[in-house]
This record gives C-alpha cells, sequence and structure tokens, in this order.
C-alpha cells in the first residue's frame, strides 16, 4: 500500500456547478434584458414621434423598475 487516500472524481455537472451555470445564464439575461430597451429608442422616436428627453426618461424608469 502506497498509504495515500484514493481521489474520488468529480463530475462536471455535479449539483454545485448547476447552481453556478444556472446563476451565471441568469446574471446574462438580465444584462442583455436591460441593454435591449437602448437599441429600441431611435425606433421609438422614429415610430411615435418620442423627444430625446421623454426617450431618456423611459431609459431611467425601465432601469429604476
Amino acid at each position: 500500500m502506497s498509504g495515500t487516500a484514493p481521489t474520488l472524481a468529480r463530475p462536471w455537472l455535479a449539483p454545485e456547478w448547476r447552481l453556478i451555470a444556472y446563476l451565471w445564464l441568469c446574471y446574462l439575461l438580465n444584462h442583455a434584458d436591460r441593454q435591449v430597451v437602448y437599441t429600441l429608442f431611435p425606433a421609438l422616436q422614429r415610430e411615435f414621434g418620442y423627444s430625446d428627453g421623454v426617450v431618456g426618461l423611459t431609459g431611467a424608469l425601465f432601469l429604476w423598475v
């Protein structure tokens, strides 16, 4: 006997890694959702005739909520 304890291989998709992957995906979607609204501002101004102030307030309200 060599005197060393055998090491147990932990699978890549252990519950801890699944949780980290899930939280990372939620974080990514949260930030993507926040950025998408800003790409819509030119279309909102064109379609509805919103002024820069209204669009700015819309962005601020979106972030506050």
